[in-house]
Order: structure tokens, then C-alpha cells, then sequence
């Protein structure tokens, strides 16, 4: 009877839980104090009401930290809000699963590609994707490189789209990163030279004015934004 009794207690404190794909603004608090570092809690923001994430089991390491700011889309159960006598329970978001949707711009990054004996063709700084997925927090310009392994997800080249994928926090000199297996819910073409946009064609390179001449004769694929 004690069990039952606690039980029930249990499920009214904790709200009514609702199992879905829910589509919010990821936000990060981050507090920072001396000596024993800091830590940041993640929430998401779904009709003006804000659900902390809990990250005990998924985003275990500040993996949603560098999306701060962007339109995301997460599968598990939001609980709350709910009131008490005397309290006031904050609503939480247990996530399902690591897998993440974010919306952005999605913009082709161009590197040469690496050829054996020849120097100037393996790029002088480390990457770890061949795009990146930009958005807009509260007008601040944001981004993350995007890892697209090897799929050709070029159609969508400067394309406001839904990109699904996993955060990899990185480490040491190599900044977060997105690994992308979906965009807008589909996959891409196979892709032979994973990692690089090389050998796609001259017709795949960006209009704007960072754009540079292209010679396929002469090896230069593009450029490096």
C-alpha cells in the first residue's frame, strides 16, 4: 500500500507526460565559477513555455550547447507544468533519443581534394565536415560545420532546410560538429570522396562573391569559405 501511495504522489508531482516530437528555440544557461569550472543547462522553448532537458542519458556531454539560439526538433516526453500546494514544479523535457533536427541555411564548403606527392592540396586547417548550418539567434548570426559523410546533400545548397543528425562535442582544437544523416527527412546521393565536394561539377558552386574562378583542368574544384 506504502508503494502505491508513493507512486501516486510521484505521477502528480511529476505532471502529466506527453511522448511526441516536439519543435522549439534551443536555449543554454551557462554559469561559470572559479575553481570547479562550470556547466550549462539546456531548455527548449515550445509556445513561451520553457522545458529543461534533462541530459542524463542523451546530451550527456554539452553537446546541445554550440546549437544555442536555433529552431530544433527532439523526440521524447515533456512533462508539466504543474502547480502544488506551497510550489511550483518546473516543466522538463526527457529526450528519447541523441538524435537531433535542427533548422538552417545549409551552405557547401569547397576543399580540394588530397592527392598523394602533390603539395597544396590537402588543406592547411583541420575540417571536419564539408558544410555548415547557419542560423539566426535574436539577430547574432550562429553556425556549425556540418559532416555529411558520404552523402551529396548539395541540392539543398543555400537552402533553408531541416537538417537530423547527432552533435559531436569535439575537443582540443576541433570546435563541435554536426554528423548529418537526413536532410529534410530524406537522404542524399551516394557521394565517392567523403568528406570533400570535389569532382561535382563547376555548376555547384556558390553565386556569391567569395566565388573564384574555376578550372577543372588546372585541379581548382572551388573555394574555401
Amino acid at each position: 500500500m506504502k508503494t502505491l501511495c508513493l507512486t501516486a504522489l510521484l505521477a502528480t508531482v511529476a505532471g502529466p507526460a506527453y511522448a511526441s516530437t516536439v519543435t522549439g528555440t534551443l536555449h543554454s544557461v551557462c554559469n561559470y565559477a572559479p575553481v570547479v569550472g562550470g556547466s550549462c543547462k539546456p531548455s527548449i522553448e515550445v509556445n513561451g513555455v520553457s522545458y529543461f532537458i534533462q541530459t542524463g542519458k542523451f546530451f550527456t556531454n554539452g553537446e546541445l550547447v554550440p546549437l544555442n539560439g536555433a529552431t530544433v526538433k527532439l523526440t521524447g516526453k515533456a512533462y508539466g507544468p504543474i502547480g502544488a500546494p506551497g510550489a511550483q514544479f518546473l516543466p522538463t523535457f526527457t529526450p528519447s533519443s541523441g538524435k537531433i533536427s535542427v533548422k538552417g541555411q545549409l551552405n557547401a564548403l569547397y576543399f580540394e581534394a588530397p592527392v598523394a606527392g602533390i603539395q597544396g592540396t590537402i588543406p592547411t586547417f583541420p575540417h571536419t565536415g564539408n558544410m555548415m548550418l547557419e542560423w539566426k539567434d535574436n539577430g547574432v548570426q550562429k553556425s556549425i560545420i556540418v559532416d555529411t559523410g558520404n552523402q551529396n546533400f548539395l541540392k539543398y545548397n543555400e537552402k533553408t532546410v531541416w537538417v537530423t543528425g547527432t552533435v559531436q562535442k569535439g575537443g582540443g582544437d576541433m570546435a563541435p560538429y554536426f554528423t548529418a544523416t537526413l536532410v529534410n527527412g530524406h537522404k542524399g546521393a551516394f557521394m565517392a570522396t567523403p568528406g570533400t565536394n570535389v569532382a561535382l561539377g563547376s555548376s555547384t558552386l556558390p553565386t556569391a562573391a567569395t566565388e573564384t574562378k574555376t578550372d577543372a583542368a588546372a585541379g581548382n574544384v572551388g573555394v574555401t569559405r
